[in-house]
C-alpha cells in the first residue's frame, strides 16, 4: 500500500493487487454504503460481512468485482470510532491492512478516502475522485444534481434501480453521487454494458446528459 499525490483534501492509497485492494477497503466501505441493514453503519466483523454478502446467492466474488473504492471522512471517522473500540476479539480491528488505514488518517486533515488498485483504468481513479470532488465542492455537487434533476424521471428511475441491483443502498444521496459518477466517467462501452437489460435504449435518451456532466469544469 502507498500514498498517490492527488487533489487537496484526499487520501489516495494505491494498493498492488485488487485482493489487497479489497480486503483492506471492504469493511470501511461497506460500512458506509452497504445494503444489508446489519452491516451499514453497525459493528461487525470480516466475518460478519463475509456471510451476509453470501448469504443473497452472490455468485461473483466481491473481492474480485471492485476496482476502486471511496469513503467520505464522516463515515471513516465513525468506521474507527466504533471498530477500535474492545468490545470483544472478533470485532476490534484485527487486520494490519486496517490498522495501516487508521494509523495514517486518525489525526490527519483528510476529508476524503480513495483507494484503487496499481495499474488500473484510468476511468476507475476518475470515477473515485469524482465522488471526491462530489463530496467537498458544493458547487461542483450542485450543477452535478441539476443536470440529474433535468432527466425524466422513467429515466432516472431506470438507471437507479440498476444500481440497485449492483448492491447500491436505496438512499438518495449515495444514489445522486453514484448517478452522476458513472455518467460522467464512464466509457461509453462500460455503460452499454451496463445497461444492456434495461427494456429502453438508455444510451439514445442519456447522451445529452453525459455531455453536460463531462462539460463540468
Amino acid at each position: 500500500m502507498k500514498i498517490i499525490p492527488s487533489i487537496p483534501g484526499v487520501l489516495h492509497l494505491e494498493f498492488p493487487s485488487r485482493i489487497e485492494l479489497t480486503l483492506s477497503m471492504c469493511r470501511i466501505q461497506e460500512f458506509y454504503e452497504s445494503n444489508h441493514a446489519n452491516i451499514r453503519g453497525k459493528v461487525f466483523s470480516l466475518e460478519d460481512f463475509i456471510a451476509t454478502y453470501y448469504a443473497d446467492g452472490n455468485k461473483e466474488s466481491y473481492f474480485d468485482v471492485w476496482e476502486g473504492f471511496n469513503v467520505p471522512k464522516s463515515a471513516i471517522d465513525e468506521f474507527f470510532g466504533l471498530h477500535l473500540k474492545p468490545m470483544d476479539y472478533r470485532r476490534i480491528i484485527t487486520t494490519s491492512r486496517e490498522y495501516e488505514i487508521a494509523r495514517l488518517w486518525i489525526g490527519s486533515d483528510y476529508q476524503y478516502l480513495i483507494a484503487t488498485q496499481e495499474g488500473g483504468a484510468p476511468d476507475v481513479l476518475a470515477h473515485e475522485l469524482h465522488h471526491a470532488r462530489y463530496s467537498m465542492d458544493d458547487n461542483f455537487r450542485r450543477e452535478c444534481k441539476l443536470i440529474l434533476l433535468s432527466m425524466p424521471e422513467e429515466i432516472y428511475s431506470s438507471i437507479r434501480l440498476v444500481l440497485l441491483d449492483e448492491g447500491y443502498p436505496d438512499d438518495d444521496n449515495i444514489m445522486a453521487d453514484e448517478i452522476s459518477a458513472y455518467l460522467r466517467t464512464s466509457l461509453k462501452k462500460e455503460l452499454k454494458k451496463m445497461f444492456r437489460n434495461v427494456p429502453i435504449d438508455l444510451m439514445f435518451y442519456l447522451t445529452p446528459y453525459i455531455d453536460q456532466l463531462k462539460a463540468i469544469a
